[in-house]
């Protein structure tokens, strides 16, 4: 498995669209230091997000958390469309502040309704706006220098998240998303509370209540990681936010994201995220 590119950095506001038509495409894994939020427009794909898988289909959308590792696998020769916004904190965070409205991002970052699916009326609007979104960053793209322009897509974000999260409350109680074997559930939350702490497949042995052998079959086949895959992924997600926004010494990050020694961190960084941790800090804080 390349884990290279498993980090997606991007920038304060993106969003693409791809149509793929049927275009095989490689099973995809990864994370981001930004929130992601997506409209599919069509699409026949599974996506594990920590302990719950959603099968995704025409006018599904989905809500991703900062660092928050997710894995797409696409079905063959299937039509595949879609928008995906990634944005930070930051772009908006004044306007959240402004308006009272930082409680709205709060819930949907506790998954409290990740997943939406939109009837034809709502997906028409989401669509258009998704499409407003995109004018407005091809013209921000021409002409830097209109300064009337960011704040217009600032705002036009934060319509179309309370667009997203309105939804997602109505559809609370009906969420048709299916969580994985409760005993996958247990590991990895324990794994995301004790991540820093030396873990054992033993210690995991009486979280689940099978042995560790059963489990690591099962948990690789249920998330398509292995146990020390997610551990791993789980640890540099953290590490790359100490990194960002903290100013402790590398080593002091390592050690406090679970690694025993700065050797093992650096060899677990660069694989997963294509360079050493210093490397990593100099570059994203440049952007």
């Amino acid at each position: 498995m390349d884990h290279s590119s498993l980090l997606a950095s991007t920038p304060a506001f993106h969003l693409e669209y791809v149509d793929s038509h049927n275009t095989d495409r490689q099973p995809l894994e990864h994370f981001h230091n930004s929130f992601e939020l997506v409209l599919f427009i069509k699409a026949d794909i599974d996506i594990w997000i920590k302990d719950r898988k959603y099968d995704i289909r025409d006018g599904d959308m989905l809500f991703i958390d900062i660092f928050e590792i997710h894995r797409m696998e696409y079905k063959t020769n299937q039509p595949y469309e879609r928008y995906v916004i990634n944005f930070q904190y930051a772009f908006i965070k004044e306007l959240l502040q402004t308006l009272q409205l930082e409680s709205m991002l709060h819930t949907l970052r506790s998954g409290a309704g990740a997943r939406i699916k939109l009837d034809l009326k709502q997906r028409f609007a989401m669509e258009a706006d998704f499409r407003r979104l995109h004018v407005l960053q091809t013209e921000l793209a021409a002409d830097e220098q209109d300064a009337t322009i960011k704040p217009a897509i600032q705002l036009q974000l934060l319509l179309l998240l309370q667009s997203f999260f309105r939804i997602s409350q109505t559809q609370r109680q009906s969420r048709s998303y299916s969580r994985i074997d409760q005993q996958i559930q247990r590991i990895i939350q324990y794994i995301d509370k004790h991540f820093s702490e030396p873990i054992e497949l033993e210690d995991l042995e009486s979280v689940a209540g099978r042995s560790k052998y059963h489990l690591s079959h099962i948990f690789k086949e249920s998330t398509r990681y292995t146990i020390i895959e997610y551990v791993h992924y789980r640890r540099i997600a953290e590490a790359q936010k100490k990194l960002l926004y903290s100013e402790q010494p590398i080593i002091d990050i390592g050690l406090a994201c679970g690694f025993q020694s700065l050797q093992h961190f650096y060899r677990v960084f660069k694989r997963i995220a294509g360079m050493t941790p210093s490397q990593y800090r100099r570059l994203h804080r440049e952007e």
